[in-house]
């Protein structure tokens, strides 16, 4: 007799999320297949959950195994945070009248012979394969205009030559400080269908071979909201590194969703198994548009999750995404310190910047605002030129040169020059 089993899982709010049964049979609830066992028994253990499919708008699920040829007991252990609650969960499946109902923060086993038992939801923190999925990080500013690049972190925008725009808004969700709106202009007839994507890198996709990922995340439009149904598309690629999920070497649809915003926050959810020839995998998010816009005219999207069942922390969320782009003043003070060296003569000096954590490859430095040399006699010296020097993913020396008045030998530090916008921006991007 084929053994099953089941995963459940708490969400980015630590509310109920969903809980599902897994059967040997491929049209056995929609297909997600997990066999655990092919002893009569099952017994799994995990610290951590897994999501694997979520069925839509329910808190109870009486009765879901009664049609699924299953061994006479589960034995799930779950490693809770709770000392109070027992960890082991006897569960019997084979009687329909059983059923598994989710609260705020626990999990609840109606058993007709033993009652109810009773789990803590644990935290689930940093399995999310995407980088920033809550959108907590925005390193390079909180408003992007029509052009091609990234703007919150690891979330690259193409406006695919419309005036669509992306900015950082308040979520208003529970669990999400911010959320990324896609904005048309008001009175804009441009219909063009924008992306703003996430690719992974392929260190990372390749361990995805074979997996089946489910990915969830959050929604809504605006009151001139134009679009038809919006899609979000995961693709696997056989390329290395390429940074849009839509324009991936041999690109393959792993799974996709099409939804229809409203003004309310809603959720969506997909599922599909990664391909054994991925080498890269991301995910693509869509704004399309009809007829003229008004002032309204916007899609929404926030707590975006591929293969998770928690949420990152936002430490951990910055530290990811500063392998990939770093900035040094990004309070933006107006003498914001960058880095310090030494003046090698009267017109350049040589800047060191430790990178931390490593980058993921040597990053490109790029100045931004007003720079100056502060000298050893506390001379300011606007900074005329910025070049690479010596640069690794660790540490990187830049060429400075400002029109005269440095000592070679002396001490110097590049600043931002009574400029808030002053700043080197460090990229190392797919």
């Amino acid at each position: 007799m084929p053994g099953v089993g089941f995963h459940y899982w708490n969400d980015a709010r630590n509310k109920a999320g969903g809980l599902v049964g897994i059967g040997p049979d491929p049209n056995q609830y929609n297909g997600f297949l997990d066999v655990f066992s092919t002893k009569p028994t099952v017994f799994y253990c995990f610290d951590y959950p897994e999501v694997f499919a979520l069925p839509h708008n329910s808190s109870s699920l009486s009765g879901l195994f009664s049609s699924v040829l299953l061994p006479d007991t589960i034995f799930v252990q779950l490693r809770s945070q709770n000392p109070n609650v027992t960890s082991l969960i006897n569960l019997v499946t084979t009687d329909s009248r059983s059923s598994i109902v989710l609260s705020a923060d626990q999990v609840t086993f109606l058993n007709p012979v033993t009652g109810a038992n009773t789990q803590i939801f644990p935290v689930v923190l940093d399995r999310n394969f995407l980088c920033n999925g809550n959108l907590d990080v925005w390193q390079r500013g909180v408003s992007f205009p029509a052009s091609v690049g990234y703007t919150a972190d690891r979330w690259r925008f193409n406006p695919n030559g419309s005036a669509v725009t992306a900015v950082q808004i308040l979520a208003g969700l529970s669990g999400s400080n911010f959320a990324v709106r896609l904005q048309r202009p008001n009175l804009n007839a441009n219909t063009n269908t924008v992306f703003l994507e996430q690719g992974g890198e392929s260190v990372d996709s390749t361990r995805l071979r074979g997996e089946f990922l489910s990915t969830t995340f959050w929604y809504r439009g605006g009151p001139d909201y134009s679009g038809g149904g919006e899609t979000v598309s995961l693709f696997s690629g056989t390329g290395t590194d390429e940074p849009s999920p839509n324009a991936y070497t041999g690109r393959s649809l792993v799974s996709s969703v099409s939804v229809s915003p409203t003004g309310v926050w809603q959720q969506a959810f997909m599922g599909g198994g990664v391909p054994g020839g991925c080498n890269e995998l991301g995910l693509t998010l869509t704004k399309s548009s009809s007829g003229t816009a008004g002032a309204g005219d916007y899609v929404d999207y926030a707590q975006l999750q591929v293969g998770s069942s928690g949420v990152e922390d936002q430490g951990l969320a910055l530290s990811r995404c500063q392998r990939y782009f770093q900035r040094f003043n990004q309070s933006g003070a107006l003498f914001g310190k960058i880095g310090l060296g030494q003046a090698v003569s009267a017109t350049t000096a040589i800047i060191s910047v430790r990178l931390c954590p490593d980058m993921r490859v040597p990053p490109a430095p790029t100045q931004k605002g007003n720079l100056d040399i502060r000298s050893a006699t506390n001379t300011f010296l606007p900074v005329t030129g910025l070049s690479p020097g010596f640069v690794t993913t660790r540490i990187a020396e830049l060429d400075i040169t400002v029109a005269a008045g440095m000592v070679g030998g002396n001490a110097a530090t590049l600043e931002a020059n009574n400029d808030v916008t002053g700043d080197v921006f460090f990229d190392a991007e797919l």
